[in-house]
């Protein structure tokens, strides 16, 4: 078989995976199989690769039929259904998680619980993989992505092999002892071992071990977690290739001190490797390196050669049979990637060098080839990531993992000795952990914002540019990272270069956020942050999460991120409440903040506000207080404060009404403003209209009156507003004043997040859910 026969198979069969649901960047994958034709002049087995993507398109087709049968509608909502559960429950406070499989047609589902007691979460510590519980809940279908560059829990779904919530509406019963088959065996020991090593261990310590160990990253701190990804090292956490070289090595000297021949020893390594890849969780790098290395072994076994790229391949086309949507799980991606480019990229690691040297370069090629995957899921890079690679990779591998393997097991069979030992893992991981902290701390990650089709393919291009000089003039010059930075100096820039104005309204729940990108990146305002309302008392103990949800982190950070701002010119804080303001401490701890406008009161400062204003000055922020009159001019774009007077008593009152003029378009931003404030805005300014109206106070009856409405003659009216939220916003009667005002409505509850687009006198909304409402 020709060398390049496996990698057009494998591009073939992305092409057809990816047309299931994403036409336009078949295109792409499509342009680069045929280009392997260049190279490669075999018209039957350039046929037999082209064929894969029709067959994966197809077969997409058919799983999604398979697995998802009914994917739009439930099958059942509260009664009882046998399930077993295929996952040790994950427990963070009073919330469990863990899959299920219905029992009768096997359909998997993501099963969530709100514990009540501190019984019932002990119920749930001893629930074990493999057990048959009758659940009784409602399987409720995913919302669809609501935030550009935020979580896609249909996609998570689907890449586990799942289609539907189930919301559990008590704890299960009648459940039924697991099956002694092997894989359940493998999974119960893993949690066995976890349970061992999280009792064992300080908690620093222990969430690091299980995830070298058994690939559970479950208990590493939120922080820790933060720390590992700001800095490029995520992909240290996860079991991977190497734990498996380090299991057959050790296999060898164990099995080989006792004379076993290497026959034997390959046998045994076929049942072993699958064991451990069932032990340590069964991610998508590890599976692949399990079938890589079984492959390996049997091929040995076999005493006839195959090439690497043969064996990665034939993984990749196995994995995507088994499920083609893993194709979307960053993991996937990262892992085949990385061992296909290594794999090319023999030559280079076999220059002269110790054994440092060679990691040291296998760590350059990984950290620059995998440069598109990051900044597509994650937005930014760390200067510090390629000397920390440099330090942490060896670190891991060859000194923390070794020692990991031989002391926990050492401790559990002799806790006297395992107790003296546990001492020296205790350090380094804890010392470990505190320097990434310390180096995250004082180190801002360079955000350039999500790459298109066209820049991926531009850093892909640069990197096997840079890969082929390395190979050819057997050293690296400045001139092999031209390329590199040409590209990335292209992608940095180019917001700098669009003519467009463009307005985005993100979906925060209950809360408002809207970002403010002027032409040109002349000024970038952020209007409020959003905020977690917390309508709850202290919760007990048992309740406490390690990390509680914040729509501002969630959702706010990775927008401004995904749209690669790096500065923010001004803070825009149109009250103090906390679905407002309550993010701004966030904003100013991840990004440079020129201006941090507030409303002008003379009420007493809440508490909230204090604390943001003190932050802003440690942050060296100009403060600014806005009251009716201000204005100030950016280009051609203008801004006038139309309220607050700084009399009002009531926070909401108090909110900063902007009347602004970005292009040729007119903006109205009322924040949560009553209906007395619109009236005293008409009385003291008469040219209001606005072609697009943020409505105020998430549409509750309490603004939005008649004559407000009729003055401003909105085109396009927007209202932010939580999904299914406890106040009932937008009013119904607030829906019917716009619809007789003639204006279109855009919700963020219905919509996800809104953007207007300002270009050339046109005015263009797009939405991320696509729903029509009136």
């Amino acid at each position: 078989m020709r060398p390049y026969v496996v990698p057009l198979f494998c591009v073939s069969v992305i092409a057809g995976v990816l047309s299931y649901e994403h036409h336009l960047k078949t295109a792409a994958f499509i342009a680069s199989a045929a280009s392997a034709v260049l190279f490669w002049k075999n018209v039957r087995w350039l046929a037999a690769a082209l064929l894969a993507l029709p067959v994966f398109y197809l077969y997409s087709h058919v799983y999604a039929s398979v697995v998802f049968p009914t994917y739009n509608t439930p099958p059942h909502n509260s009664y009882k259904v046998l399930y077993t559960v295929s996952s040790a429950p994950d427990i963070d406070g009073d919330k469990i998680t863990f899959w299920a499989a219905d029992s009768n047609d096997r359909n998997r589902v993501y099963v969530s619980y709100k514990a009540r007691s501190e019984q019932e979460v002990m119920f749930f510590k001893k629930l074990k993989s493999g057990e048959k519980c009758y659940m009784r809940g409602d399987l409720e279908i995913p919302e669809p992505k609501r935030n550009e560059f935020g979580m896609d829990f249909p996609s998570f779904l689907k890449q586990n092999g799942a289609a539907f919530i189930m919301k559990l509406k008590s704890v299960p019963d009648g459940c039924l002892s697991p099956s002694t088959s092997v894989i359940n065996s493998l999974a119960n020991a893993r949690l066995a071992g976890i349970k061992h090593v999280t009792s064992r261990y300080p908690e620093d310590a222990s969430g690091l071990l299980n995830a070298l160990l058994f690939g559970d990253r479950n208990g590493i701190a939120p922080s820790i977690t933060k720390a590992y990804q700001e800095l490029g090292l995520t992909h240290l956490l996860a079991v991977s290739g190497y734990n498996v070289a380090v299991l057959i090595g050790l296999i060898f000297l164990l099995l080989g001190t006792f004379g076993m021949s290497k026959e034997r020893i390959y046998v045994c390594l076929l049942f072993l490797i699958p064991s451990y890849t069932v032990l340590t969780g069964g991610e998508s790098s590890i599976i692949r390196a399990g079938i890589m290395g079984c492959a390996a072994v049997f091929f040995l076994l076999l005493k006839r050669r195959v090439t690497p790229a043969s064996i990665i391949g034939t993984a990749f086309i196995l994995m995507l049979f088994a499920n083609p949507f893993e194709i979307y799980s960053l993991g996937f991606q990262l892992s085949f990637y990385m061992t296909f480019v290594l794999i090319c990229s023999k030559k280079i690691l076999l220059l002269p060098g110790s054994s440092i040297i060679v990691m040291l370069r296998a760590t350059l090629i990984c950290q620059l080839t995998s440069l598109p995957f990051i900044l597509y899921h994650f937005y930014e890079i760390s200067i510090w990531s390629l000397p920390l690679n440099a330090v942490y990779i060896p670190f891991i591998s060859l000194l923390l993992f070794p020692l990991t393997v031989l002391i926990v097991p050492l401790g559990a069979m002799f806790p006297a000795l395992g107790s003296f030992c546990d001492v020296f893992l205790i350090i380094l991981t804890e010392a470990s952990s505190d320097l990434l902290q310390l180096a995250a701390g004082h180190t801002k990650p360079f955000i350039l914002g999500r790459p298109n089709i066209a820049f991926l393919s531009g850093y892909t291009a640069a990197s096997f540019y840079l890969l082929t000089y390395w190979e050819q003039k057997r050293k690296l010059a400045p001139a092999a990272f031209m390329p590199f930075a040409a590209v990335i100096l292209l992608h940095a820039s180019v917001p700098y270069l669009r003519g467009e104005a463009r307005i985005t309204f993100l979906d925060v729940g209950q809360g408002d956020s809207i970002v403010i990108e002027l032409p040109r990146r002349d000024g970038v305002y952020l209007l409020d942050t959003g905020g977690t309302l917390n309508f709850g008392s202290q919760k007990e103990d048992w309740k406490q999460r390690k990390k509680e949800f914040d729509i501002t982190e969630a959702a706010v950070i990775p927008a401004l991120k995904g749209m690669g701002i790096r500065k923010i010119d001004g803070l825009i804080l149109s009250h103090s409440d906390a679905d407002h303001a309550g993010g701004a401490h966030l904003i100013l701890k991840e990004f440079s903040v020129k201006k941090l406008y507030v409303p002008f009161h003379t009420q007493m400062v809440t508490q909230l506000e204090r604390s943001i204003l003190q932050n802003a000055v440690k942050k060296k922020t100009e403060v600014i207080r806005l009251k009716k009159g201000m204005t100030w001019n950016v280009g051609e774009s203008l801004f006038s404060v139309l309220s607050p007077l700084g009399t009002e008593e009531e926070s909401n009152d108090q909110s900063i009404v902007l009347w602004s003029r970005i292009e040729s378009a007119k903006f109205m931003f009322t924040g949560d403003i009553g209906a007395e404030g619109e009236s005293r805005i008409l009385k003291q300014f008469k040219a209001i209209k606005a072609n697009v109206l943020k409505v105020g106070h998430h549409g509750s009856l309490t603004s939005s009156t008649e004559e407000f409405l009729d003055a401003v003659t909105p085109d396009i009216s927007i209202i932010s507003a939580g999904r299914n939220n406890r106040y009932g916003h937008p009013a119904p009667e607030i829906l019917q004043r716009l619809n007789s005002n003639h204006t279109k409505v855009l919700r963020t509850d219905i919509n996800g997040d809104i953007r207007v687009t300002v270009k050339n006198g046109t005015i263009i909304t797009k939405t991320m859910i696509k729903k029509e409402n009136r």
